[in-house]
């Protein structure tokens, strides 16, 4: 009766482990992705900063 109890255990947490470690397989392209669409907003910001920039010194 224990060693069912204890085989329980270790299938409950083999499932949590397993479910967790799923979440943040999926967690990590998304951070990637987010990184890389600040990365291309704030390039594209700086690059506009400039240009507006430029504009306003050659009046």
């Amino acid at each position: 009766m224990c060693r069912i109890k204890k085989i329980k255990i270790y299938f409950r947490y083999a499932v949590l482990g397993i479910s967790l470690a799923f979440i943040c397989l999926l967690l990590i392209p998304i951070g990637i992705l987010a990184t890389l669409i600040y990365l291309i907003w704030s390039v594209t910001d700086r690059i506009i900063y400039w240009c507006e920039k430029g504009e306003r010194d050659e009046f």
